[in-house]
């Protein structure tokens, strides 16, 4: 019930994020400037909250927004037997990054300004989650079952993940 509760929270609080008047980027020239690094050639991996994280489960599902098919992908650390196990995104559950994405094959960018933001979570006092500040994110191939893709997120030197996934699309809308 918390998951369920969290997945429907989130496009309300990325619209809070979206509509305020200020909002104050990280010191970081990488992320000042806009640049972003090409997509790493192994699989989905960096830092969370300093700490090293590679995936170990991944989880999309479909969901029609403005009149076009999207993609919710959720990324997770912790191993899981069942490809459509959900995600643990509460923050108690360990490290993980939630990303949308066009339900098509390209590239999307996406900034602190995107609705829905690329966000991390990772356990803390109130499993704390931070919107990256930019990336991009690239679709190589959707199937009925699976989605195949790469991702570069990045808001500073310790929450940053880099490489490629291929997760089992559940909970599909069509």
């Amino acid at each position: 019930m918390k998951l369920k509760s969290l997945a429907l929270a989130g496009p309300f609080i990325a619209l809070l994020i979206s509509c305020s008047a200020h909002v104050d980027l990280p010191d970081n020239p990488a992320i000042q400037s806009g640049n972003i690094p090409d997509y790493a050639s192994g699989p989905l991996a960096g830092k969370i909250n300093g700490q090293a994280w590679s995936l170990g489960h991944g989880v999309a599902a479909t969901y029609v927004s403005n009149g076009q098919s999207t993609l919710y992908l959720s990324f997770g650390q912790t191993a899981s037997s069942d490809p459509c196990a959900p995600v643990d995104t509460s923050g108690s559950g360990g490290s993980y990054v939630t990303a949308s994405a066009p339900n098509q094959t390209g590239e999307t960018k996406f900034n602190v300004f995107t609705v829905p933001p690329v966000t991390i979570g990772y356990a803390g006092p109130q499993g704390e989650t931070s919107a990256f500040a930019n990336g991009k994110i690239r679709i190589d191939s959707v199937t009925a079952t699976q989605v195949t893709g790469h991702l570069v997120a990045q808001s500073d030197a310790d929450n940053t993940v880099n490489g490629a996934f291929t997760v089992s699309i559940c909970n599909s809308d069509h």
